[in-house]
This record gives C-alpha cells, structure tokens and sequence, in this order.
C-alpha cells in the first residue's frame, strides 16, 4: 500500500509541525506568514 492521504487541515498542521491556526492563516494570505514558517509549510505540501 501507498501513503495514507492527508484528509484536513488539522492532519496536515500535526504531522508539519505547524499549528492549525498558521496553516489555515498561511492558505488564506501567505505573505500574513513569516518566511521562515511559509518554506516550512510549503516542503511540506511537496511531501
């Protein structure tokens, strides 16, 4: 079997590191998010 797909925000902020609230504020204004935790946030969504 393959990877088991990430069904919600909340998954996605738990196995990133980043709590929920950064992640949602991320996808609704990125630039809202500093630098630093937007790379973190978007070598996570390459994974």
């Amino acid at each position: 079997m393959g990877h088991s797909k990430i069904r919600n925000m909340e998954e996605f902020a738990s196995l990133s590191g980043i709590s929920r609230p950064t992640v949602s504020k991320y996808f609704n204004d990125p630039a809202s998010v500093r630098a630093s935790t937007r790379a973190k946030i978007e070598d996570a969504l390459k994974k």
